[in-house]
């Protein structure tokens, strides 16, 4: 009776985690699948874009820290044209399109489009 109790609790982990293994674990994964259906990405495309928005996520962070204003905009623009480029290359001209129309969305939405003007 114990170890069919065992094998019970092993197969339903076992189930368990296989279910998780396909949700994604974080909001950057749910919003880089959202990204990848969007824009229709291969996996090279993909791998591109997640990096970029990284890149990006870090650099705007460090911008944000900055006191000077100024300074700070710089920075917030820089970062966002170097995003823009470093995509340009692995999207094509609709793809790029609308990446271009979801990044101006997602500056407005986070109040961050006053620093790329």
């Amino acid at each position: 009776m114990k170890k069919m109790i065992l094998t019970l609790v092993a197969v339903f982990s076992m189930c368990m985690n296989s279910f998780a293994a396909e949700v994604p674990s974080t909001n950057n994964d749910r919003n880089i699948v959202a990204l990848e259906k969007a824009l229709n990405l291969d996996g090279y495309q993909s791998k591109v874009t997640e990096q970029a928005g990284l890149t990006l996520q870090h650099a705007v962070k460090q911008a944000l820290e900055n006191t000077d204003e100024q300074a700070r905009n710089k920075e917030m623009k820089k970062a966002v044209l170097k995003n823009l480029r470093s995509v340009r290359s692995a999207l094509d001209y609709t793809q790029y399109k609308k990446y271009v129309q979801v990044m101006n969305v997602t500056l407005k939405n986070y109040g961050l489009r006053d620093y790329v003007k």
